[in-house]
Protein backbone atom coordinates (compact mmCIF):
# COMPACT_ATOMS: atom_id res chain seq x y z
CA UNK A 1 0.00 0.00 0.00
CA UNK A 2 1.51 3.33 -1.17
CA UNK A 3 1.51 6.37 1.09
CA UNK A 4 -0.97 8.23 -0.32
CA UNK A 5 -3.64 5.15 0.32
CA UNK A 6 -1.99 4.14 3.86
CA UNK A 7 -2.75 7.58 4.66
CA UNK A 8 -6.04 7.93 3.27
CA UNK A 9 -7.24 4.62 5.04
CA UNK A 10 -5.49 5.44 8.45
CA UNK A 11 -7.25 9.13 8.10
CA UNK A 12 -10.46 7.54 7.58
CA UNK A 13 -10.41 4.96 10.47
CA UNK A 14 -9.50 7.49 12.93
CA UNK A 15 -11.75 9.99 11.21
CA UNK A 16 -14.55 7.79 12.13
CA UNK A 17 -13.55 6.90 15.60
CA UNK A 18 -13.21 11.20 16.10
CA UNK A 19 -16.40 11.98 14.78
CA UNK A 20 -18.42 9.94 16.99
CA UNK A 21 -16.31 10.39 19.99
CA UNK A 22 -16.77 14.23 19.44
CA UNK A 23 -20.20 14.50 18.28
CA UNK A 24 -21.24 12.34 21.47
CA UNK A 25 -19.30 14.79 23.91
CA UNK A 26 -20.71 17.77 21.94
CA UNK A 27 -23.83 16.52 22.69
CA UNK A 28 -23.14 17.33 26.45
CA UNK A 29 -22.86 21.24 25.95
CA UNK A 30 -27.22 21.20 26.38
CA UNK A 31 -26.56 19.45 29.66
CA UNK A 32 -24.00 21.92 31.00
CA UNK A 33 -25.68 25.03 30.27
CA UNK A 34 -29.06 23.94 31.56
CA UNK A 35 -28.22 21.78 34.10
CA UNK A 36 -25.05 23.61 35.39
CA UNK A 37 -24.76 27.69 36.27
CA UNK A 38 -22.18 29.75 33.99
CA UNK A 39 -20.11 30.01 37.35
CA UNK A 40 -20.02 26.31 38.52
CA UNK A 41 -19.37 25.65 34.72
CA UNK A 42 -16.21 27.84 34.49
CA UNK A 43 -15.22 26.37 38.49
CA UNK A 44 -14.81 22.79 36.86
CA UNK A 45 -13.20 23.99 33.54
CA UNK A 46 -10.82 26.01 35.64
CA UNK A 47 -10.24 22.77 37.86
CA UNK A 48 -9.60 20.54 34.71
CA UNK A 49 -7.03 23.26 33.19
CA UNK A 50 -4.86 23.31 36.48
CA UNK A 51 -5.21 19.56 36.31
CA UNK A 52 -4.00 19.39 33.26
CA UNK A 53 -0.96 21.41 33.26
CA UNK A 54 0.36 19.32 35.90
CA UNK A 55 -0.48 15.74 34.44
CA UNK A 56 0.87 17.25 31.56
CA UNK A 57 4.48 18.16 33.00
CA UNK A 58 4.57 15.31 35.11
CA UNK A 59 3.45 12.06 32.60
CA UNK A 60 6.81 13.63 30.12
CA UNK A 61 4.11 13.16 26.98
CA UNK A 62 4.93 9.50 27.94
CA UNK A 63 2.15 7.96 25.78
CA UNK A 64 3.91 9.91 22.26
CA UNK A 65 7.55 8.92 23.57
CA UNK A 66 6.27 5.24 23.72
CA UNK A 67 5.08 5.28 20.31
CA UNK A 68 7.42 7.04 18.46
CA UNK A 69 10.53 5.02 19.91
CA UNK A 70 8.36 1.71 19.29
CA UNK A 71 8.95 2.08 15.09
CA UNK A 72 12.76 1.85 15.85
CA UNK A 73 12.42 -1.36 17.02
CA UNK A 74 11.07 -4.71 14.90
CA UNK A 75 8.46 -7.35 15.89
CA UNK A 76 8.79 -8.56 19.26
CA UNK A 77 11.44 -5.62 20.00
CA UNK A 78 8.87 -3.33 20.11
CA UNK A 79 8.53 -4.51 23.69
CA UNK A 80 11.21 -2.90 24.93
CA UNK A 81 9.96 0.54 24.52
CA UNK A 82 6.18 -0.21 26.15
CA UNK A 83 7.92 -2.27 29.07
CA UNK A 84 10.48 1.20 29.82
CA UNK A 85 7.49 3.61 28.90
CA UNK A 86 5.34 1.92 31.69
CA UNK A 87 8.56 2.75 34.27
CA UNK A 88 8.33 6.23 33.49
CA UNK A 89 4.31 6.19 33.81
CA UNK A 90 4.65 4.34 36.90
CA UNK A 91 7.08 7.13 38.11
CA UNK A 92 5.69 9.72 36.83
CA UNK A 93 1.71 8.49 38.77
CA UNK A 94 3.71 8.72 42.07
CA UNK A 95 5.32 12.07 41.62
CA UNK A 96 1.78 13.23 40.38
CA UNK A 97 -0.62 12.66 43.13
CA UNK A 98 1.89 13.76 45.70
CA UNK A 99 2.27 17.19 43.49
CA UNK A 100 -1.91 17.30 43.50
CA UNK A 101 -2.34 16.37 47.05
CA UNK A 102 0.00 19.14 47.92
CA UNK A 103 -1.59 21.86 45.55
CA UNK A 104 -5.26 21.15 47.34
CA UNK A 105 -2.98 22.07 50.99
CA UNK A 106 -3.08 25.62 49.58
CA UNK A 107 -7.23 25.63 48.90
CA UNK A 108 -6.39 26.97 45.33
CA UNK A 109 -10.05 27.42 43.52
CA UNK A 110 -9.52 24.46 41.04
CA UNK A 111 -8.26 22.08 43.17
CA UNK A 112 -11.05 21.22 45.94
CA UNK A 113 -11.10 17.97 44.62
CA UNK A 114 -7.63 16.18 44.79
CA UNK A 115 -8.99 12.24 44.81
CA UNK A 116 -11.14 13.51 41.94
CA UNK A 117 -8.37 15.01 39.71
CA UNK A 118 -5.53 12.41 40.42
CA UNK A 119 -7.97 9.61 39.39
CA UNK A 120 -9.16 11.48 36.32
CA UNK A 121 -5.37 12.47 35.69
CA UNK A 122 -4.19 8.82 36.05
CA UNK A 123 -7.02 7.23 33.86
CA UNK A 124 -6.81 9.96 31.08
CA UNK A 125 -2.91 9.27 30.47
CA UNK A 126 -3.52 5.82 30.95
CA UNK A 127 -6.20 5.62 28.34
CA UNK A 128 -4.05 7.49 26.25
CA UNK A 129 -0.43 5.71 26.75
CA UNK A 130 -2.52 2.17 25.87
CA UNK A 131 -4.39 3.59 22.51
CA UNK A 132 -0.21 5.04 21.88
CA UNK A 133 0.53 1.30 21.86
CA UNK A 134 -2.25 0.23 20.17
CA UNK A 135 -1.67 2.16 17.43
CA UNK A 136 1.94 1.72 17.24
CA UNK A 137 1.36 -1.48 16.53
CA UNK A 138 -1.02 -0.48 13.40
CA UNK A 139 -4.07 -1.92 15.56
CA UNK A 140 -5.99 1.37 14.59
CA UNK A 141 -9.60 -0.23 14.55
CA UNK A 142 -8.89 -1.42 18.40
CA UNK A 143 -7.49 2.49 19.16
CA UNK A 144 -10.89 3.93 17.90
CA UNK A 145 -13.29 0.85 19.21
CA UNK A 146 -11.71 1.96 22.64
CA UNK A 147 -12.33 5.57 22.49
CA UNK A 148 -15.46 4.98 21.38
CA UNK A 149 -16.54 2.69 24.61
CA UNK A 150 -14.79 5.38 26.81
CA UNK A 151 -17.34 7.76 25.00
CA UNK A 152 -20.19 5.84 25.48
CA UNK A 153 -19.66 5.13 29.02
CA UNK A 154 -18.75 9.10 29.79
CA UNK A 155 -21.81 10.27 27.84
CA UNK A 156 -23.84 7.88 29.75
CA UNK A 157 -23.06 8.48 32.91
CA UNK A 158 -22.80 12.11 32.87
CA UNK A 159 -26.16 11.96 31.86
CA UNK A 160 -27.68 9.74 34.72
CA UNK A 161 -25.60 12.23 37.44
CA UNK A 162 -26.97 15.35 35.87
CA UNK A 163 -30.21 14.72 34.39
CA UNK A 164 -31.66 11.74 35.86
CA UNK A 165 -30.44 12.05 39.49
CA UNK A 166 -29.36 16.01 39.66
CA UNK A 167 -26.13 15.68 40.75
CA UNK A 168 -23.61 18.11 41.19
CA UNK A 169 -20.95 19.09 38.44
CA UNK A 170 -18.34 16.62 40.90
CA UNK A 171 -19.79 13.92 39.42
CA UNK A 172 -18.38 15.12 35.78
CA UNK A 173 -15.18 14.05 37.06
CA UNK A 174 -16.96 10.72 37.94
CA UNK A 175 -18.20 9.66 34.31
CA UNK A 176 -14.62 10.88 32.29
CA UNK A 177 -13.02 8.10 34.90
CA UNK A 178 -15.43 5.09 34.37
CA UNK A 179 -15.11 6.18 30.50
CA UNK A 180 -11.31 6.14 30.54
CA UNK A 181 -11.11 3.39 32.85
CA UNK A 182 -13.61 1.25 30.80
CA UNK A 183 -11.69 2.06 27.44
CA UNK A 184 -8.37 1.89 29.08
CA UNK A 185 -9.46 -2.02 30.32
CA UNK A 186 -10.81 -2.88 26.72
CA UNK A 187 -7.46 -1.75 24.53
CA UNK A 188 -5.36 -3.25 27.46
CA UNK A 189 -6.93 -6.73 27.08
CA UNK A 190 -7.31 -6.45 23.11
CA UNK A 191 -3.43 -6.03 23.06
CA UNK A 192 -2.70 -8.73 25.36
CA UNK A 193 -0.33 -5.98 27.39
CA UNK A 194 0.23 -8.65 30.21
CA UNK A 195 2.16 -10.84 28.24
CA UNK A 196 4.35 -7.53 26.86
CA UNK A 197 5.37 -6.71 30.11
CA UNK A 198 8.33 -8.74 30.65
CA UNK A 199 11.10 -7.72 33.56
CA UNK A 200 13.76 -9.13 30.62
CA UNK A 201 12.87 -5.84 28.54
CA UNK A 202 13.96 -3.48 30.87
CA UNK A 203 17.07 -1.63 29.25
CA UNK A 204 18.20 1.70 31.47
CA UNK A 205 19.97 2.51 27.91
CA UNK A 206 16.70 2.58 26.68
CA UNK A 207 15.22 4.27 29.60
CA UNK A 208 17.60 7.34 29.91
CA UNK A 209 17.16 7.86 26.03
CA UNK A 210 13.36 7.65 26.13
CA UNK A 211 13.84 10.23 29.56
CA UNK A 212 16.08 12.33 27.50
CA UNK A 213 13.57 13.06 24.53
CA UNK A 214 10.44 13.49 26.57
CA UNK A 215 11.89 16.37 29.02
CA UNK A 216 11.51 18.50 26.62
CA UNK A 217 8.15 17.39 25.61
CA UNK A 218 7.27 17.89 29.04
CA UNK A 219 8.85 21.40 29.90
CA UNK A 220 6.54 21.91 26.38
CA UNK A 221 3.58 21.35 27.93
CA UNK A 222 4.26 23.27 30.81
CA UNK A 223 4.93 26.08 27.63
CA UNK A 224 1.88 25.07 26.26
CA UNK A 225 -0.53 25.86 29.21
CA UNK A 226 0.46 29.60 29.04
CA UNK A 227 -1.13 29.50 25.69
CA UNK A 228 -4.63 27.46 26.73
CA UNK A 229 -4.93 27.31 30.87
CA UNK A 230 -3.18 30.61 31.20
CA UNK A 231 -6.56 32.10 29.46
CA UNK A 232 -8.97 30.31 31.73
CA UNK A 233 -6.75 31.80 34.70
CA UNK A 234 -6.71 35.06 34.29
CA UNK A 235 -10.30 35.35 32.85
CA UNK A 236 -11.85 33.58 36.39
CA UNK A 237 -9.03 35.94 38.20
CA UNK A 238 -9.50 39.22 36.05
CA UNK A 239 -13.22 38.80 34.88
CA UNK A 240 -15.35 36.34 36.90
CA UNK A 241 -15.64 32.00 36.63
CA UNK A 242 -19.00 32.92 34.67
CA UNK A 243 -16.99 34.86 32.01
CA UNK A 244 -14.52 31.56 32.57
CA UNK A 245 -18.08 29.47 31.73
CA UNK A 246 -18.86 31.42 28.53
CA UNK A 247 -15.24 30.91 27.50
CA UNK A 248 -15.46 27.25 28.24
CA UNK A 249 -18.66 26.91 25.94
CA UNK A 250 -17.18 28.72 22.67
CA UNK A 251 -14.05 26.62 23.18
CA UNK A 252 -16.26 23.68 22.87
CA UNK A 253 -17.58 24.34 19.28
CA UNK A 254 -13.81 25.13 18.29
CA UNK A 255 -13.80 21.48 19.32
CA UNK A 256 -14.96 21.05 15.96
CA UNK A 257 -12.07 21.85 14.45
CA UNK A 258 -10.19 18.58 16.09
CA UNK A 259 -13.16 16.57 15.48
CA UNK A 260 -12.06 16.73 11.58
CA UNK A 261 -8.27 17.36 12.35
CA UNK A 262 -7.73 14.45 14.60
CA UNK A 263 -7.45 11.74 12.63
CA UNK A 264 -5.80 13.27 9.88
CA UNK A 265 -2.75 14.64 12.39
CA UNK A 266 -2.97 11.07 14.05
CA UNK A 267 -2.36 8.84 10.36
CA UNK A 268 -0.04 11.78 9.40
CA UNK A 269 2.32 11.40 12.49
CA UNK A 270 2.34 8.00 12.05
CA UNK A 271 3.58 8.28 8.14
CA UNK A 272 6.30 10.35 9.52
CA UNK A 273 7.66 8.25 12.07
CA UNK A 274 7.34 5.34 9.91
CA UNK A 275 9.01 7.93 7.21
CA UNK A 276 11.34 9.26 9.01
CA UNK A 277 14.87 7.65 7.29
CA UNK A 278 13.41 8.57 3.79
CA UNK A 279 14.93 11.02 1.86
CA UNK A 280 14.82 14.56 2.84
CA UNK A 281 13.73 15.81 -1.00
CA UNK A 282 10.79 12.81 -1.18
CA UNK A 283 9.77 13.57 2.59
CA UNK A 284 9.56 18.02 1.58
CA UNK A 285 7.36 16.82 -1.21
CA UNK A 286 5.12 14.88 0.57
CA UNK A 287 5.39 17.50 3.38
CA UNK A 288 4.43 20.28 1.33
CA UNK A 289 1.19 19.20 -0.19
CA UNK A 290 0.06 17.65 3.17
CA UNK A 291 0.32 20.68 4.92
CA UNK A 292 -1.33 22.80 2.03
CA UNK A 293 -3.79 20.54 1.56
CA UNK A 294 -4.31 20.29 5.29
CA UNK A 295 -4.75 24.68 5.34
CA UNK A 296 -7.24 24.92 3.02
CA UNK A 297 -9.20 22.07 4.74
CA UNK A 298 -9.22 23.74 7.76
CA UNK A 299 -10.23 27.47 7.11
CA UNK A 300 -12.61 25.87 4.39
CA UNK A 301 -14.27 24.06 6.72
CA UNK A 302 -14.66 26.45 9.76
CA UNK A 303 -15.90 29.17 7.06
CA UNK A 304 -18.90 26.72 6.09
CA UNK A 305 -19.27 25.76 9.88
CA UNK A 306 -20.37 28.70 10.83
CA UNK A 307 -23.72 29.17 8.95
CA UNK A 308 -25.00 25.99 10.71
CA UNK A 309 -23.69 27.35 14.29
CA UNK A 310 -25.52 30.16 13.79
CA UNK A 311 -28.46 28.49 13.36
CA UNK A 312 -28.00 25.66 15.71
CA UNK A 313 -26.67 27.75 18.48
CA UNK A 314 -29.79 28.06 20.22
CA UNK A 315 -30.89 24.29 20.47
CA UNK A 316 -27.70 23.08 22.01
CA UNK A 317 -26.68 26.25 24.47
CA UNK A 318 -29.00 27.61 27.12
CA UNK A 319 -29.97 31.06 27.02
CA UNK A 320 -27.67 31.78 30.22
CA UNK A 321 -24.63 30.76 28.19
CA UNK A 322 -25.68 33.01 25.22
CA UNK A 323 -23.03 35.57 25.65
CA UNK A 324 -20.60 32.68 24.25
CA UNK A 325 -21.88 33.39 20.61
CA UNK A 326 -19.77 36.04 19.88
CA UNK A 327 -16.77 34.26 20.68
CA UNK A 328 -16.53 31.19 18.32
CA UNK A 329 -15.25 32.48 15.13
CA UNK A 330 -11.94 33.48 17.04
CA UNK A 331 -12.02 30.40 18.94
CA UNK A 332 -12.47 28.29 16.05
CA UNK A 333 -9.36 30.29 14.21
CA UNK A 334 -7.07 29.78 17.03
CA UNK A 335 -7.83 26.07 17.24
CA UNK A 336 -7.06 26.13 13.02
CA UNK A 337 -3.58 27.69 13.83
CA UNK A 338 -3.39 24.79 16.77
CA UNK A 339 -3.66 22.24 14.66
CA UNK A 340 -1.33 23.43 12.40
CA UNK A 341 1.18 24.04 14.55
CA UNK A 342 0.57 19.77 16.02
CA UNK A 343 1.40 19.14 12.56
CA UNK A 344 4.27 20.85 12.32
CA UNK A 345 5.31 19.36 15.64
CA UNK A 346 4.96 16.18 14.08
CA UNK A 347 7.28 16.25 12.04
CA UNK A 348 9.61 17.94 14.85
CA UNK A 349 9.29 14.79 16.47
CA UNK A 350 9.61 12.66 13.56
CA UNK A 351 12.90 14.29 12.98
CA UNK A 352 13.49 13.86 17.03
CA UNK A 353 14.08 18.12 16.84
CA UNK A 354 12.24 17.81 20.54
CA UNK A 355 13.79 20.57 21.81
CA UNK A 356 12.77 23.05 18.77
CA UNK A 357 9.01 22.10 19.80
CA UNK A 358 9.75 23.62 23.17
CA UNK A 359 11.27 26.72 22.02
CA UNK A 360 8.99 27.56 19.65
CA UNK A 361 6.01 27.11 21.86
CA UNK A 362 7.50 29.13 24.93
CA UNK A 363 8.31 32.34 22.11
CA UNK A 364 3.95 31.37 21.40
CA UNK A 365 3.47 31.44 25.00
CA UNK A 366 5.19 34.69 25.88
CA UNK A 367 3.32 36.32 23.29
CA UNK A 368 -0.20 35.09 24.50
CA UNK A 369 0.36 36.17 27.73
CA UNK A 370 1.26 39.58 27.40
CA UNK A 371 -1.65 40.21 24.78
CA UNK A 372 -4.15 38.63 27.04
CA UNK A 373 -2.64 40.51 29.99
CA UNK A 374 -2.63 44.18 28.28
CA UNK A 375 -6.04 43.69 26.54
CA UNK A 376 -8.38 41.79 29.28
CA UNK A 377 -9.65 45.08 30.98
CA UNK A 378 -10.50 46.55 27.26
CA UNK A 379 -11.74 43.76 25.07
CA UNK A 380 -13.11 41.03 28.28
CA UNK A 381 -13.26 37.62 27.69
CA UNK A 382 -12.65 37.81 23.45
CA UNK A 383 -8.72 39.40 24.46
CA UNK A 384 -8.30 35.40 25.40
CA UNK A 385 -9.12 34.20 21.66
CA UNK A 386 -7.13 37.31 20.13
CA UNK A 387 -3.93 36.07 22.26
CA UNK A 388 -4.64 32.88 21.24
CA UNK A 389 -4.58 33.48 17.53
CA UNK A 390 -1.40 35.56 17.46
CA UNK A 391 0.29 33.05 19.84
CA UNK A 392 -0.69 29.75 17.50
CA UNK A 393 0.42 32.32 14.81
CA UNK A 394 4.10 32.47 15.79
CA UNK A 395 4.17 28.98 16.84
CA UNK A 396 3.36 27.89 13.19
CA UNK A 397 5.57 31.05 11.42
CA UNK A 398 8.55 29.63 13.60
CA UNK A 399 8.27 26.21 13.78
CA UNK A 400 7.71 26.20 9.68
CA UNK A 401 11.20 27.78 9.28
CA UNK A 402 13.08 25.75 11.82
CA UNK A 403 11.36 22.24 9.80
CA UNK A 404 12.82 24.25 6.42
CA UNK A 405 16.34 23.57 8.09
CA UNK A 406 15.32 20.03 7.13
CA UNK A 407 13.30 19.09 4.81
CA UNK A 408 11.89 22.23 2.09
CA UNK A 409 8.29 23.12 3.10
CA UNK A 410 6.87 25.41 1.13
CA UNK A 411 3.61 27.72 1.52
CA UNK A 412 1.04 28.72 -1.10
CA UNK A 413 0.65 31.87 0.35
CA UNK A 414 -1.93 33.49 -2.00
CA UNK A 415 -4.51 30.01 -1.47
CA UNK A 416 -3.94 30.79 2.45
CA UNK A 417 -5.20 34.72 2.35
CA UNK A 418 -7.92 33.66 -0.05
CA UNK A 419 -9.14 31.01 2.87
CA UNK A 420 -8.99 33.76 5.42
CA UNK A 421 -10.62 36.11 3.35
CA UNK A 422 -13.68 33.87 3.36
CA UNK A 423 -13.79 33.22 6.54
CA UNK A 424 -13.74 36.88 7.62
CA UNK A 425 -17.24 37.00 5.40
CA UNK A 426 -18.42 34.08 6.51
CA UNK A 427 -17.80 35.94 10.63
CA UNK A 428 -18.86 39.08 10.04
CA UNK A 429 -22.21 37.74 8.50
CA UNK A 430 -22.39 35.20 12.03
CA UNK A 431 -22.43 38.24 14.29
CA UNK A 432 -24.15 40.28 13.07
CA UNK A 433 -26.96 38.73 11.03
CA UNK A 434 -29.75 36.05 11.79
CA UNK A 435 -30.39 32.54 10.15
CA UNK A 436 -32.04 33.81 7.39
CA UNK A 437 -27.93 35.46 6.03
CA UNK A 438 -26.45 32.97 7.10
CA UNK A 439 -28.66 30.85 5.85
CA UNK A 440 -28.10 32.07 2.09
CA UNK A 441 -24.21 32.56 3.65
CA UNK A 442 -23.68 29.10 2.69
CA UNK A 443 -24.08 29.05 -0.86
CA UNK A 444 -21.68 32.25 -0.83
CA UNK A 445 -18.91 30.76 1.23
CA UNK A 446 -19.55 26.92 -0.99
CA UNK A 447 -18.49 29.26 -4.27
CA UNK A 448 -15.90 30.80 -2.87
CA UNK A 449 -13.98 27.61 -1.76
CA UNK A 450 -14.59 26.30 -4.77
CA UNK A 451 -13.27 28.58 -6.47
CA UNK A 452 -10.17 29.24 -4.31
CA UNK A 453 -9.37 25.57 -3.68
CA UNK A 454 -10.30 24.66 -7.53
CA UNK A 455 -6.84 23.44 -8.12
CA UNK A 456 -6.58 20.81 -4.58
CA UNK A 457 -10.14 20.20 -5.70
CA UNK A 458 -9.39 18.97 -9.26
CA UNK A 459 -6.09 17.18 -8.00
CA UNK A 460 -8.32 15.45 -5.46
CA UNK A 461 -10.72 14.35 -8.15
CA UNK A 462 -7.83 12.81 -10.16
CA UNK A 463 -6.93 10.74 -7.55
CA UNK A 464 -10.40 9.49 -6.88
CA UNK A 465 -10.78 8.51 -10.46
CA UNK A 466 -7.59 6.43 -10.44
Amino acid sequence: MNKLKQFGKTSFIYLLGTVFSKAAMFLLLPIYTQYLTPSTYGLYDLSITYNTLVFSILYLDIFGVIMRFMFDFEEKEKEKPIVNGFIIFIASTILYTLAIFILSMFKIEGFNNPVYLILVGVSTNLQQTVGFIARAFHKNKIFVVGGMIGTIITFCATFLFLVVLNKSYEYIYISTILGMLISSIYIWNKMTLFSKIKVTNVDFNLLKEMQKYALPLSVNSAAIWFLTGFNRFIISNQLSLSSNGFYAVATKFSGIVNLVTTGFQMAFQELVFEDSHQDRKTLGIFYTRSFNTYISFLISGISLALPFLNMGFPLVVDTAFSNAKVLIPLALLSAVFSSLSSFLASMLSALKKTNYIFTTTVQAAIVNVVVVVILINFLGVQAANISLVLGFGVIVFARLKLVNKFVQVKINYKNLFANLLVFLVASLVFIKYGVLANAINVGVILLLAVIFNKKLLLLFYKKIKE
